[in-house]
Order: C-alpha cells, then structure tokens, then sequence
C-alpha cells in the first residue's frame, strides 16, 4: 500500500509538473503572439513575423548577416515610406523616405537622441558610454567630448596614427616572400587595433607584428557571440544584482577588466609623471582634472557638431557627469568597439574594391604619390586635404558597405506626416 501510495504521489507529482510546463508555454506562445500586434494599432504597414524571433530569424540563427536581412527588409518595402519590424518581440520602424528621416535626425531630434540600448551602470561600469547613455547625461558628456574630435585634436593624434602606418611596409614585406597568401581583413584589423591602442589607450600594442599579442586576442573576444545577450534582448531593466547573479554581462568580465586596469595604469603614471601623448587618454585626463562648467564657446574650435548641439540644449550644459576612472575606462572601451570593426571593414572593403578596379587604383596612386612628391616625400595632416580623388573612392567604399545602424529611439510619443 506505501508503494501504491508513493507511486500515486509520485504521478500526480509529475502530471502537476507537466501541467505547469504547458500552462507557462501556452501563456508565453499567446504573449509572444500578442506582442505582434503593435503595428496593427497605429496603422504601420509589416509582414508577418514568426512568433518567436520576429523577422531577425535567418539572422539569430545565423543564415544570414543582422545587416543582410535589414537589406532585404529595406528592398522587399517598396513602396512604402517606413516600414515595421520586430526584432525578437521588440517593435522597431524602418525609415525609407529621405526627407522623414531627416526630420527625425534633424528637427525632432530633441526626442530621438536616446539609442535605446538597455545597461547597467552599476552591474557593468564600461557599459556606462556615451552611445548607451540618455537624457540630460548623454547630453552633458558629449558636450565634455565635441572638443576632442575638433580638427585641432586630429591633427595632434596624427603623428601617432603615422607612426603605426609607417609599421605596414615591413610586415606586407614579410608575406610577399611567402608563397600563401594572407587574410587581408585580419591585416587591417590588427592595423586598426595597433591605431585605436596607440590613440585611445597610449599604449603601443604591436598587433601588426605579433598577431597574438595580448591588447589585440582581448579585443578579439569582445566581438565573440555570448549566449547572455540574446537571453538579455528579450527582457529590459533587468536589475544590477539579476546581471551579476546570473552573469548576464554584455562583454566577458576578463576582457572588460583588462581595459579597464589598462586606464587606470596610464591615468596612474601619467598624472604622476606629468606625461603627455597628446592622444584621446590625455583629453579625457584633462577633463578629469577640469571640475567647472565647460562652455562650447571655450573650445579652440567650434565644429559644426558643437553648432548642432547648442540647437538641442543651451548654450552650456553643466557637468552633472563626473568624469571618473571608470568613466574614461568605458569612453576609450567605446572608441575602441566603434573604430575598430568599421575602420577595418572599411579598408578591406577599400581595398578588395581597388584590386577590382585597377584603373581606379592606378589613378589613387598616382593622385597620392603626385601629393607626396610636392611635400618633399614627408606625409603630413594638412596633406590628407588634398586628395580629392582618394576621398571620393572611400565615400563610395562607404556608400556600397554601410556600416553601422541608425538605432534611435523615441522619447515620446511624435506624430510624423507627410507636409
């Protein structure tokens, strides 16, 4: 009778176990399916999505590129004006017309300067960067930084930049006495990683040399697919004790602390040593230091970015954001993740397009080497402005592979109709 009394136990255990699971499944496929009646609401023409990944399947499962499949839903839209999407379950509008989308980047921009990605100042410090940040923060830091991407400022990083360049003759010589080729796109990305380590972290990184130093494998890790952001991108707001707990972290904790003790390194030894370099760690440094009210008029500059901004806000934002170690840590942790995979990109693109074209490279040559030739062989900031024609061959490089995603979200809500 006990064993007839457990096994009964025991079923009605597991029977109340299925239950539960198929209760939480049918309630979820009905949510997921609900989620994708937002368009249906406010008029926005869609396709239908699947129930689970939304129109990003062949995407998440790696069939195609995240790029790729916008393309696709960009030219499968015509005729329409935007058109809607759903990434996950999360509802996003595609702008195709021109003239509406520079209304929203333009005159509405006061309501769309949020990118809407999801952090965790506290769980994840280095995710604390200008393109996560929103409101009156963001606002304030990119006052602070439209002052160190002057011309001025470039013109400062130059020689840094050229002492990397003047490295890619000696390492494209090694490959030509080898028989096998070699991976142009790994080429341009360890050049990139030897700039973006020299500009943004003043450190020299050697990638060019050594394709497995330390600076340039961490960096390799930070493009890696992590399984905890796609558990991420189906929920929002997650607190910083639910990130930590579970180890939800956008970026791998050894690769973020890495950059991170990098700055506080040079922060260290600069502030004691009263070193300069002259690259983006002294500016942020200065800021560091500078405790008053920064004032766009102050610049030695004023772009035409900084003109942009004094059209959003008022003629000077108060420095509600203290610029910390932590801070500079996720601002050159950034300048590092944006300059990295586009620049690369776009010199491979660059280049596979020139060796297609070899009438446009031989005219590129011959534009660049006629320049040179005027300033006594020397390369120099000032030289860069006249190259018209090398200019044009990489707007089109840019034109033909876009890089990066115009992602904003809206503040609140905006009616947009055709005038």
């Amino acid at each position: 009778l006990q064993t007839k009394h457990t096994l009964v136990i025991a079923s009605m255990f597991i029977a109340s176990i299925f239950l539960l699971i198929v209760t939480i499944s049918l309630y979820l496929y009905r949510r997921l399916n609900s989620s994708h009646k937002f368009f249906d609401k406010y008029g926005i023409p869609y396709t239908k999505p699947h129930w689970f990944y939304g129109h990003m399947k062949e995407a998440m499962q790696y069939k195609k590129s995240y790029v790729m499949t916008l393309k696709e839903i960009y030219q499968e839209s015509e005729p329409h004006r935007f058109i809607g999407m759903y990434i996950l379950q999360r509802p996003s509008v595609m702008i195709r017309d021109p003239e509406l989308l520079k209304k929203i980047m333009i005159k509405d921009f006061v309501y769309f300067q949020d990118h809407g990605v999801y952090y965790c100042k506290e769980a994840e410090p280095m995710s604390h960067n200008l393109f996560n940040m929103e409101g009156d923060d963001w606002k304030s830091l990119r006052v602070k930084l439209t002052g160190t991407f002057t011309s001025g400022k470039m013109k400062m990083m130059f020689p840094l930049v050229k002492k990397c360049a003047s490295n890619i003759r000696p390492a494209l010589t090694s490959y030509s006495t080898s028989p096998e080729g070699f991976d142009v796109k790994d080429f341009c990305a360890r050049y990139t990683t030897d700039v973006i380590g020299s500009c943004a972290f003043g450190i020299d990184t050697h990638s060019l040399q050594d394709p497995q130093s330390e600076f340039r494998t961490m960096g390799k890790r930070i493009f890696e697919s992590r399984w905890q952001n796609f558990v991420r991108a189906f929920f929002e707001n997650l607190p910083a004790w639910f990130i930590t707990f579970f180890r939800l972290e956008q970026f791998d904790k050894k690769v973020t602390d890495y950059f991170t003790n990098i700055i506080k390194d040079m922060v260290k030894y600069r502030e004691e040593n009263t070193t300069s370099r002259g690259d983006f760690l002294d500016l942020l440094i200065a800021m560091k230091n500078q405790k008053d009210t920064e004032k766009l008029k102050d610049h030695q500059e004023e772009t035409d970015l900084a003109k942009f901004i004094t059209q959003i806000g008022d003629k000077w934002v108060k420095s509600n954001v203290e610029m910390t170690i932590e801070l500079m840590a996720a601002q050159c942790f950034l300048f590092f993740i944006g300059g990295f995979e586009g620049t690369s990109a776009t010199l491979t693109f660059l280049l596979f397009e020139l060796s297609q074209h070899p009438d446009i490279q031989d005219k590129v040559r011959d534009e660049i080497t006629t320049v040179i030739e005027e300033n006594n062989n020397e390369i120099s900031y000032d030289l860069l402005k006249k190259l018209p024609y090398l200019e044009m061959v990489i707007f089109e490089t840019l034109r033909k592979y876009g890089l990066g995603l115009g992602i904003r979200t809206a503040r609140k809500h905006v009616n947009h109709r055709r005038d």
